[in-house]
């Protein structure tokens, strides 16, 4: 990013984002760190960022790639991590080491100096061993499954939370991981806190509340706010507590509630009041306070197929295009997805389905019509090639599956498939004679989990399914895949494949599986891009970089020149072609995090 460019976006997010109601002393007080662009709207968390203790450094994520930098800006050095996305940071109490969950299951948990030097954490030691404080019994845990560790303020100890199917295990350890103390929740308990006078607090979820525990798995604290969100984070001195809670908006604020009078919520005081996401507080000994604020916006647009002006075809939160067969109505998902508040309650969270007509002249302010609307997750709908069915996404009933309705309404959305709950079940397409729906979902009992496709046998005149879902056999295919479309025979599929986190390739196989036969290879990190098959087969529309945003290309169905379809500053994903083959919808996003410090 330009100098230029980086002061566009400090003015644009004051201006937008000032807190209101501060004078210009108290805004004095908040200062901008930096901007994180995440990579893409789905498959990724937000990026991650915590302030040393010293208040000298900020270590921030982007999916795979960890950033240091001084909070008074300067330099920044990316550190060499592994192939996963970040999932934890925390600093060591001298500022000089972070403890990073990469999330491989052979080794999830390492050290990085500032140097960009890596070692294991705890180097040779695979299963911790604990006792439990009620019964004095001794238990054993894998060091892979413990999460979200957390260092004393002292550096003697370490906690870190186990999820079990009974509730949850805080565990409290050595710094070395010896002499373990174990305690027991039925609560779902969550990012453990140091004080600096060595008490340990988290949060704890249940009964649809969650609140801040103190001690951890204890006692909780009473707040006046509906319900807390994390992570949490103690002042230097120990007499405040940060944390996030909702306002009337539906967005989160920071607050500070002293914690010797927590029980009556006396003296909490509201910290920020931006127009989005403001959370993650973490706190350094001078008295900064590092928090990051969430800006995620998604909506609609259409391009010419063979390139030319994008049009806007939305104005609100809206993503995961697919045409109608005639071409008159688009479907999307739609909703507050990604808010912070929906993601604790996953899959529960607010994103429905709706239809707007590509044709009108302004872009749409709100769906046309609203066709699934659970309290649950519902995506990426695709219509029966002779119009009459619908299928989608949903974790409606608690399931992860395909659920089948009549197009109008006139029938109840009934369970198309049975892989259930967690199987991370992916977008539907209908093969254009009819006759099957390929979808992409875990393969069962492979861990770790791997992401294979599946046919389904559906009769479009009936909508009765003629085939329960069976694999496609990739034979001696074992990259990760995403997502799959259909070729106009019907005989074939075309698929998205990983071949490294950076690496992506477009491939083709029978629908009756074989060996797949790969035809484009580009380099992208921008995973469930989706991308789009033109109706005569010829063409692949999918996304990569260039120029610094995720642009749609196209290139020839079984390798050839790739073409640029877009060129402007707005980065893409989710191509879909009409069914004319003239135009393709997509969807365009903002995904990022600004780093800010506050003085109090």
């Amino acid at each position: 990013m330009s100098i230029r460019s980086s002061i566009c976006v400090v003015w644009t997010s004051l201006a937008l984002f000032s807190p209101a109601g501060l004078s210009a002393s108290d805004n004095a007080r908040l200062q901008f760190v930096t901007t994180v662009h995440q990579l893409g709207p789905v498959g990724y968390r937000d990026p991650l960022g915590v302030v040393a203790p010293s208040g000298e450094w900020l270590a921030y994520t982007s999916a795979a790639h960890l950033y240091i930098q001084r909070v008074t800006g300067g330099a920044v050095r990316e550190l060499p991590v592994l192939s996963a996305t970040v999932r934890h940071l925390a600093w060591l109490p001298d500022s000089r080491s972070i403890a990073v969950d990469v999330g491989e299951p052979a080794r999830r948990w390492w050290l990085y100096d500032l140097a960009g030097g890596r070692r294991p954490l705890w180097k040779g030691r695979e299963t911790l061993e604990g006792v439990v404080t009620d019964t004095l019994a001794r238990i054993s845990l894998p060091l892979a499954r413990l999460e979200q560790l957390a260092w004393s303020v002292d550096g003697k100890q370490v906690a870190g939370i186990a999820r079990t199917a009974n509730g949850t295990q805080l565990w409290t350890l050595d710094a070395d991981g010896d002499h373990a103390q174990v305690t027991l929740s039925e609560a779902s308990l969550s990012f453990p806190s140091w004080a600096p006078n060595g008490s340990l607090a988290c949060l704890a979820s249940g009964l649809n509340r969650q609140t801040i525990s103190l001690p951890c798995g204890k006692a909780p604290l009473s707040f006046s706010a509906p319900d807390v969100y994390g992570p949490l984070a103690f002042s230097g001195d120990g007499k405040l507590i940060y944390y996030s809670t909702p306002n009337g908006n539906g967005t989160l604020d920071l607050w500070s509630a002293p914690v010797q009078s927590a029980q009556t919520a006396l003296g909490a005081l509201e910290l920020t009041h931006f127009t989005r996401d403001t959370y993650a507080p973490s706190a350094a000994r001078d008295g900064a306070v590092l928090f990051k604020l969430q800006d995620y916006r998604t909506s609609l647009a259409a391009v010419g197929a063979e390139g030319g002006p994008v049009t806007p075809l939305t104005t609100f939160q809206s993503e995961t295009p697919s045409w109608d067969p005639a071409g008159k109505q688009i479907a999307f998902t739609f909703g507050t997805w990604r808010r912070v508040i929906d993601d604790l309650h996953y899959p529960d969270i607010a994103q429905d389905i709706g239809t707007i007509s590509p044709g009108a002249s302004t872009p749409a302010r709100a769906p046309a019509r609203v066709i699934v609307a659970s309290p649950s997750e519902d995506q990426s709908l695709c219509w029966s090639p002779n119009g009459r069915w619908i299928v989608f996404h949903s974790h409606k009933d608690n399931s992860d599956d395909l659920w089948i309705q009549a197009h109008d309404g006139s029938s109840e959305p009934r369970l198309l498939t049975h892989f259930g709950r967690g199987a991370d079940t992916g977008w539907p397409r209908w093969s254009p004679d009819g006759s099957w729906i390929v979808v992409s979902s875990y393969k069962p009992g492979e861990s770790p989990s791997r992401h294979v496709p599946f046919l389904i046998g559906v009769d479009q005149e009936t909508g009765a399914r003629t085939l329960a879902e069976g694999e496609i056999d990739l034979r001696g295919y074992a990259n990760e895949m995403a997502d799959a479309e259909w070729l106009p025979d019907s005989q074939r599929i075309v698929f998205l494949g990983f071949r490294a986190p950076d690496r992506q390739e477009l491939c083709t196989v029978a629908r009756t599986g074989g060996a797949p036969a790969c035809f484009h290879e580009f380099r992208s990190e921008h995973c469930e891009s989706g991308f789009g098959i033109s109706p005569d087969g010829k063409w692949t529309a999918f996304v990569a970089p260039s120029g610094g945003y995720f642009q749609l290309f196209r290139v020839p169905v079984g390798g050839g020149r790739p073409e640029q379809i877009t060129v402007d500053p707005s980065n893409k994903t989710q191509p879909a072609y009409s069914p004319d083959g003239r135009q393709i919808a997509f969807t365009v996003w903002t995904y990022e995090v600004q780093f800010w410090v506050l003085r109090h």
